[in-house]
């Protein structure tokens, strides 16, 4: 007994380019088979509408000053900026694999560019949980080992995603601290 096969194949019919997907199918205790088209040119026509609209929304997110890493519902890495890789310092070759959240947790502790956390398997569960727990924005410092701070948003997105969000303030609040020293000393 042979099993049921499918191929897509161009065509032009009536002067207009198809797209159809051929199905064959073995009939039960006979060599005979049977066999059926369908048409999937809308299809075909939605995806690449799909591949069009996620490739803006990818050149939009590149053009930001800000830090972006969305990590997929299954929890790996489906896209990064160019300031994330320059914001951690990581070969962009490293990401492409797509890491876990926790992979690239433990890589960016490896780099000591996270702050230090006394519990880091709780933490790194604690941001796995993430995934079933933001219900909308999320916003935290991140003061580094390097003396950086870091405004972290996380950012729940509708079809399961997560953004993340990373931008350095040290010098904001640096002069934020000179500024409010400045009132201080001319008060007194």
């Amino acid at each position: 007994m042979g099993i049921e096969l499918s191929e897509s194949h161009h065509i032009v019919h009536e002067g207009i380019r198809l797209l159809l997907e051929f199905t064959e199918a073995p009939l039960a205790e006979t060599n005979d088979c049977v066999g059926h088209a369908v048409h999937v040119s809308a299809l075909e026509h939605d995806q690449s509408e799909l591949s069009s609209h996620i490739s803006a929304h990818g050149e939009v997110l590149e053009s930001f000053a800000t830090a972006i890493a969305i990590f997929g519902p299954d929890r790996r890495l489906k896209f990064f900026n160019v300031v994330f890789v320059q914001l951690w310092c990581i070969e962009p070759d490293s990401l492409r694999n797509e890491p876990l959240i926790g992979e690239m947790l433990e890589l960016l502790r490896e780099r000591r560019v996270l702050p230090e956390y006394f519990d880091f398997p709780a933490f790194k569960q604690e941001q796995d949980r993430l995934f079933v727990s933001v219900l909308e924005r999320q916003e935290e410092l991140m003061h580094l080992p390097d003396g950086r701070t870091l405004r972290r948003a996380v950012l729940p997105h509708q079809f399961g995603d997560l953004l993340f969000f990373f931008e350095d303030v040290t010098g904001r609040l640096a002069r934020k601290r000179s500024y409010n020293t400045l009132i201080e000393v001319q008060g007194e």
